[in-house]
């Protein structure tokens, strides 16, 4: 069994090799039947993909995800360039689909910069304050009786539907997009924080009344520090949903930023960029939840669960 096993593995192990050299085979040697631009980005994108793989060869999956990888890029440039008579402009090749982080580079930037920093004001301000007032509301228990059936009510309703509204209320769209972001985070934050304080531990409680602290005291060294690990398992989720929501809303009345970037290209029919946006909005997504599994290592060692991510 062992043997199989083994034996399996190690085929596994050549497959996602073997399916990047092929499709370097075919982006090189299989002749364009549509003009597409240098191959060379591709290729360098291909390229770094086989050195991840190579790199985080220990994890689990990896190669099988690489070999997925592969596959749709094998088949994504042989549907788009390499068997077709005519391009089709509604699934660009990735060629046509990289070249635009090349030529409209300034632009992509400055949309990214725009919906990071509508993202950082949003989401920071939720996060504190979803994190010092759930742990007051936590404490006291006359502050959760009173809050927590209303914010049950409120936590359900999805921040998409603030979206037309706040976008007609406020005067700027970068107060409607902070206001946006902020109310797509801050209740589910509020919420877990009172949870987790008003279950703290009775032992904890204990200790900390046998030590006569004062409620400064117990607030920074007990009760922030105990919430701070189900602040930051719930960070990824809310980065995500605070992404979601801004994209939204600059699809909806925004200017610039990349939802604008999308919903720009795809009305004037630039579908490579449309397509670009998307890939771009995801890579940056998964890159914020990296720095989150890293931020989470760093200021709760002594989580298991973070540790294990």
């Amino acid at each position: 069994m062992s043997y199989l096993s083994g034996k399996k593995i190690k085929i596994n192990f050549f497959l996602v090799h073997i399916l990047f050299l092929a499709l370097l085979g075919t982006i090189l040697f299989v002749p364009d039947r549509v003009e597409v631009p240098s191959h060379i980005p591709f290729i360098a994108v291909t390229a770094v993909a086989e050195l991840v793989i190579i790199a985080l060869h220990k994890k689990e999956n990896i190669r099988d995800i690489g070999c997925v990888v592969f596959i749709f890029f094998e088949v994504w440039e042989l549907v788009t360039s390499k068997l077709v008579r005519e391009s089709n402009y509604l699934i660009p090749s990735p060629e046509n689909v990289l070249d635009i982080y090349i030529t409209d580079r300034q632009l992509i930037l400055q949309n990214i910069m725009t919906s990071t920093g509508f993202l950082a004001a949003g989401f920071i301000t939720a996060v504190l304050a979803g994190l010092l007032l759930g742990v007051i509301v936590g404490w006291y228990k006359s502050l959760r009786e009173i809050f927590m059936p209303i914010v049950k009510v409120i936590t359900p309703i999805p921040p998409l539907i603030y979206s037309a509204y706040l976008v007609a209320l406020l005067p700027t769209f970068r107060d409607a997009s902070v206001a946006i972001i902020f109310l797509g985070v801050f209740w589910g934050m509020f919420l877990s924080v009172i949870f987790t304080v008003s279950s703290i531990d009775q032992k904890l409680l204990d200790s900390v009344s046998v030590l006569n602290l004062s409620q400064i005291s117990i607030f920074l060294h007990i009760l922030l520090p105990y919430s701070l690990p189900s602040v930051l398992a719930r960070l990824s989720n809310s980065i995500s949903v605070a992404f979601m929501v801004l994209i939204s809303a600059e699809m909806l009345g925004g200017s610039s930023g990349m939802g604008w970037y999308i919903k720009y290209s795809t009305i004037y029919g630039e579908y490579d960029k449309t397509i670009s946006g998307i890939i771009l909005i995801a890579v940056y997504v998964t890159l914020l939840n990296v720095i989150i599994n890293r931020l989470k290592k760093v200021l709760v060692p002594w989580d298991i669960s973070a540790a294990e991510q």
